[in-house]
């Protein structure tokens, strides 16, 4: 999720990354990732100097379930403290979703192709006061066929915007051979519309992360168009 992250800086917003080294493919232990990523803002907050910007994570979990990514971002104008925002892909979406439902310090979460596991995301959102916004792609059998939809049903704050014609490995910054090789591709995309397919995947996430930023997620309009970070000339 290098992409990603590159992204994220370049608009301005501090970004840390992380690996989960719980994962494994027979145990995902997605909850303590979730706490891991919770434990690397703390730890990013401390680290600050005064009246920088606190921390968050973003975390990315493939085909391989083994690579992840973490950003921290600037304190909401007017908040007092340090605004943590998750993000993460697939199984990592679900850890920045378990990390948010439980750090007091988030200001919401944004989720890209997440699938779900044992309920843990159901639970999660139904538990979490703060926004959720959703990227997916269509249903493959890398996300569990669209096994996470129902998550977004679950509260007023919760958002989902369904990308028409991407795959799971769409989602992932950069992806990799092993994921292209086991995960479906819904529309056998060419080099130019799978590249389009990814840009505006990426424009809209940083849309989505901007929104939580600035405190607006319920007039997130999707056009993926960036305002400049509070205290920004």
């Amino acid at each position: 999720m290098a992409g990603l992250a590159e992204a994220i800086a370049a608009e301005g917003i501090p970004v840390a990354t992380l690996d989960l080294c719980n994962m494994q493919f027979w145990d995902g232990r997605h909850q303590q990732n979730g706490l891991d990523m919770i434990a690397l803002a703390r730890h990013l907050e401390a680290g600050a100097a005064a009246g920088a910007a606190g921390a968050a994570g973003a975390a990315d979990a493939g085909a391989k379930a083994d690579r992840t990514i973490g950003a921290s971002l600037a304190d909401r104008a007017g908040e007092g403290g340090p605004g943590v925002i998750y993000a993460g892909f697939s199984a990592g979406a679900l850890a920045a979703l378990v990390a948010a439902r439980n750090d007091p310090n988030a200001l919401g979460v944004v989720t890209l192709d997440l699938v779900d596991a044992q309920g843990i995301g159901q639970r999660s959102a139904r538990g979490l006061d703060k926004p959720l916004i959703g990227l997916a792609g269509e249903s493959t059998n890398c996300n569990a066929y669209d096994n996470a939809r129902e998550l977004f049903s679950s509260g007023d704050q919760a958002r989902l915007m369904r990308i028409a014609g991407a795959g799971h490995c769409d989602f992932e910054a950069p992806t990799d051979a092993l994921c292209e090789l086991i995960c479906t591709d819904p529309d056998q995309a060419d080099a130019r519309r799978t590249a389009q397919l990814r840009e505006q995947i990426q424009s809209q996430t940083l849309a989505a992360i901007m929104s939580l930023i600035n405190g607006d997620a319920d007039n997130w309009n999707q056009t993926a168009v960036l305002t400049k970070l509070p205290g920004q000339g």
